[in-house]
Formats: structure tokens, C-alpha cells, sequence
């Protein structure tokens, strides 16, 4: 209770006496009831986009890949990317769990990813505010997420949890000066970061940082250089073993070299597409990132040229590391920013501890509803029986026979059970500037063994794709109309892109007689 006590003395020094006695009279929150409202927001948040297929095309390639490990593909051999096989391995989880359902396992998955986030985030806030303001806090994060492509199943969902579990612990080193104490959190810290980088490679700028900041509280607690040097190193071992132990595997099965490639050398051959992404990240950001940071940044704003506390500075260097993460990688996709949204929330708690703090967090709900989509029932549903109906057509038109997705959708894969003619099954690897030359291919020698195979059935869409590569889209179109159909199908009234996918069913001629 005096801790508590004291955490509530330090939401912001300038608070007045009356303010202050209004954070006391409010209800007393216990963990479990934390936990339930939390758990309840989740479910209301993440709502809408639940059991639509197609809520992000990203989940549906991840989702695929997990169902082709059950089927005995190896990810980079038979289906490739360049993300790490941890991502692949938690969807072939999903894909186990689920079977015929494996959608809304995804979302009940990713759901309960979520809500893990956001009731650590809860739990570190404390350490700044009120029980009351760390909850909304954790609320917030919840509520932020489809800012940025985080309602569904994109990667930064699960290792957020990682990275939100790692800082918990660097906080909780930072209570005390027991040699051995801050030794076992650091390494399992460097556990859960070296976890978070099966899941995406860039969260190593974080973990870094942790492995910095514990080092930082090692010293503080006297522990002497000789130790601190072999902590570092058992550190860095820790967070690159199961990295590594991913590597071996492949290793010994002879697909080492494929992994190496994927990991690590493929996204340095990505070709620079000028500054359009740069330019598109920036527009996005300074829609959304403003009113978090905002909330996340106001606490600091007094306290410039005062001393901060400890917990403080390390809150500070956490959101630089996230931030330099999102910067690290030249190509902007609006998931990248999630990260972000772990520490800044955290540091919003303050700001929610306040009389009328909960007026921040209903503005960012309401700024949520009108750009976030957050509640798109409609939208979700109408796109779901959309992608339905052309599920239900390009089964029929398969006749046995295998699939290209040229350009649109990786879930008719799953969704038809299609065999597959390529493990190049993500669009974009074939078919854009960017990926010339970076997947160990030549994509317009891949595109005409994809043709000399003669899939049954090639989808591909109207809609505009920017920084397409001209010459396979001329030798994508030059085979459809010299072997292909387009095959009429049931579309939405309203328009959207799932109404822009076009059909080609392979004509079958028949033989021409002898003479």
C-alpha cells in the first residue's frame, strides 16, 4: 500500500491537492478485475475484422505457410519469404489448431496476444501511475493498433508480447541491487528478445537496447567488469541461440544455405524504389502517430532540464530503440510502427492517472472509429462473402488442377486446398521492381516455369499496382489471353478490390485429328 502510495505521488509533481484526493476516492481496482476489463476490450476491439479471410494479406501468406509446414514444406524451400521461421512455426500452430477454421483461430489467437500485451503493459505502467491509469494504458495500446495494421495477425502482434515481457523484467532489475537477481532477468530477457527475432530480425535493435540497459543496472548494482563481460557475452549467446538452433536444423538437413539467403542476405538485394514509400510513410505516420505521441511524450514535457528517475530514463531509451526499429528498415508498411505503441502507452499511463485522464482515451477511440476502422462490421463482412463467392468459383474452375495467384489473394490457396506451382506464392516476389533480382531467382524465368506447368486456374486483379515490373506483367498477360478465359463471378454490389479479381480458367483444346 505505501508503494502504491508513493507511485501516486509520482503521476506528475504539479497535480493539485484536490486532483490528487480524486485518484484516491477512486474504486479500488484488484489485478483480476484489471485482467477481465482488459480481456473485454480486447474482445471489442479486435471484433470486427473476426473470420474474414482477407482482413490483411499479409496473414493469409503467414496463414498458408503454416498449413504447408503441416504439410511437410520448409519455409524458403517450398514456400518463401524472408521472414524468420518462428512467424511460420506460429501459424502452423494456428493452422494445427484450426483445421477447416484455421481464420478464427488466427484472430482468437492473435486476440490473446493482444490482450497478453496489453495487460504487461498495465503491469509496467504501474511503475508510473496509477492501477487505474496503467489498465487504460493497456486499453489504449488495444485500441491503437488498427492505426497501424496491428487488429488481425501481423507478426508485431506476437513478439510485441515478447518485447513488453522483456521490458518488465528490465524493470524489474532496475528494484534492486542483487548481483544475481538482475543476472537471471537479463538472461531471460535476452530469451524472450532472442524468441522475438524468430519472429522478425529487426527486433534485435530492441533487444540490443535491453542488453545495453541491464549491463547499465549491472554496473549500477557494483557488479564487477570481469563479470559484466561474461554477462554480455552469456547475453548475446542467449539471444542468438534459438536463431541459431533454426539455422542448425536446416543446416543438417542440407537447406542452409536457402535459410542463410532468406534471413539474411535477400532483403539487402531489395531494389530502392524511390522515395514513394518514404513519402507514404510519412503522410501515415503524421495522421496517427501525433495524438500517441502526445499522450506517450506530455509527462517528459515538464520535467525538460529536471533529473529523471531511473525508471523513467529507461522508459525514454526503450522508445528510442522502438523507434530507431522502425526506421531501420527503408520500405514502409504501416505494422512497422506497432512496436512503437508498447513503450509510448506505457508512458500515456501518467497522462490516464489524471482526474480526467480518460478523455484522452476516449478521443483516441473515437479518432480509431473514424481512420482506424475500428469498427467496420460492414466492411469485414461484405469483403468475407465477396471472397467467398470467388473461393466457390475458382474450385469450380480447378477441376483437379493446380493454382496461381499472379496478383490478388494467397488465401484462395488455402481456401481451395489448390496445389501450388511455385514457392514463390506471395504476388509481390514475382511480379514487382522491388523484388527484381532479391528472392535467388530470375522472376521472368520463374514466371514461364509457373506457365510451362499450366495451372488450371490464374487470378489476377485490375485494381492498380504500383512499381510492377513491365515485363512480367506483359508475359503474365501475354499467357492468359493466348491459354486463358476470364470466368464470370458473383460480385459485391458495392465495389471494392476483391470485385476487381479477374478468373482465368485454362481453355482446353482439343486435339487436332490426323490426317
Amino acid at each position: 500500500m505505501e508503494l502504491r502510495r508513493q507511485r501516486l505521488a509520482d503521476v506528475d509533481p504539479e497535480v493539485d491537492h484536490t486532483e490528487r484526493k480524486s485518484l484516491e476516492l477512486r474504486p479500488s481496482l484488484t489485478p483480476l478485475i484489471v485482467g477481465l476489463i482488459i480481456a473485454l476490450a480486447a474482445v471489442v476491439t479486435r471484433l470486427a475484422p473476426f473470420g474474414d479471410p482477407v482482413a490483411h494479406v499479409d496473414d493469409q501468406f503467414y496463414l498458408l505457410s503454416g498449413h504447408a509446414i503441416l504439410q511437410g514444406d520448409w519455409p524458403y524451400v517450398d514456400i518463401w519469404d524472408r521472414k524468420p521461421v518462428g512467424l511460420f512455426l506460429i501459424y502452423a500452430g494456428i493452422a494445427a489448431l484450426g483445421g477447416a477454421h484455421s481464420v478464427a483461430a488466427t484472430h482468437i489467437i492473435a486476440g490473446l496476444f493482444a490482450a497478453a500485451t496489453a495487460l504487461t503493459i498495465a503491469r509496467i505502467a504501474e511503475r508510473f501511475a496509477t492501477r487505474w491509469g496503467g489498465m487504460l494504458a493497456g486499453i489504449a495500446y488495444l485500441v491503437c493498433l488498427p492505426f497501424f495494421g496491428g487488429q488481425t495477425g501481423q507478426s508485431p502482434v506476437f513478439y510485441n508480447l515478447l518485447m513488453g515481457l522483456a521490458g518488465l523484467l528490465l524493470f524489474q532489475a532496475a528494484e534492486t541491487e542483487d548481483h544475481r537477481a538482475i543476472v537471471r532477468k537479463a538472461m531471460l530477457a535476452m530469451l524472450l528478445c532472442g524468441l522475438s527475432m524468430t519472429i522478425k530480425q529487426v527486433t534485435f535493435i530492441e533487444g540490443a537496447y535491453f542488453g545495453l540497459a541491464f549491463l547499465i543496472l549491472g554496473h549500477r548494482a557494483r557488479i564487477g567488469s570481469a563479470r559484466l563481460v561474461a554477462m554480455a557475452l552469456a547475453m548475446l549467446v542467449i539471444a542468438l541461440a534459438p536463431t541459431a538452433a533454426a539455422l542448425g536444423v536446416y543446416q543438417m538437413t542440407g537447406r542452409g544455405e536457402a535459410f542463410i539467403f532468406a534471413n539474411f542476405i535477400s532483403i539487402f538485394l531489395k531494389n530502392p524504389v524511390g522515395g514513394s514509400s518514404l513519402s507514404l510513410g510519412i503522410v501515415h505516420l503524421a495522421k496517427f502517430l501525433p495524438p500517441i505521441l502526445v499522450i506517450g511524450l506530455w509527462d517528459y514535457l515538464p520535467r525538460a532540464g529536471a533529473p529523471l528517475s531511473l525508471d523513467r530514463r529507461l522508459l525514454l531509451g526503450w522508445i528510442f530503440a522502438a523507434s530507431v526499429g522502425y526506421l531501420f528498415v527503408p520500405y514502409f508498411f504501416d505494422h512497422y510502427a506497432l512496436p512503437l505503441l508498447v513503450p509510448l502507452s506505457i508512458a500515456g499511463a501518467s497522462v490516464y492517472s489524471r482526474r480526467r485522464g480518460y478523455v484522452w482515451l476516449i478521443g483516441l477511440t473515437f479518432l480509431s472509429i473514424a481512420f482506424g476502422h475500428l469498427f467496420s462490421f460492414a466492411k469485414h463482412a461484405k469483403r468475407a462473402a465477396t471472397f467467398n463467392q470467388l473461393a466457390e468459383v475458382t474450385s469450380r474452375e480447378l477441376h483437379g488442377g493446380c493454382l496461381y495467384v499472379a496478383t490478388g489473394h494467397t488465401q484462395l490457396y488455402t481456401a481451395t486446398g489448390a496445389c501450388r506451382v511455385t514457392p514463390f506464392v506471395f504476388p509481390d516476389h514475382l511480379t514487382t521492381n522491388a523484388e527484381v533480382g532479391a528472392t535467388g531467382v530470375d522472376s521472368i524465368a520463374e514466371l514461364r516455369r509457373i506457365f510451362a506447368q499450366r495451372p488450371a486456374v490464374v487470378t489476377t486483379t485490375i485494381a492498380k499496382v504500383e512499381l510492377r515490373n513491365p515485363a512480367a506483367e506483359t508475359l503474365i498477360m501475354n499467357e492468359l489471353r493466348a491459354h486463358y478465359r476470364p470466368v464470370p463471378w458473383p460480385k459485391s454490389p458495392t465495389p471494392n478490390k476483391l470485385s476487381q479479381i479477374i478468373i482465368w480458367s485454362r481453355i482446353v483444346r482439343a486435339p487436332v485429328p490426323a490426317n
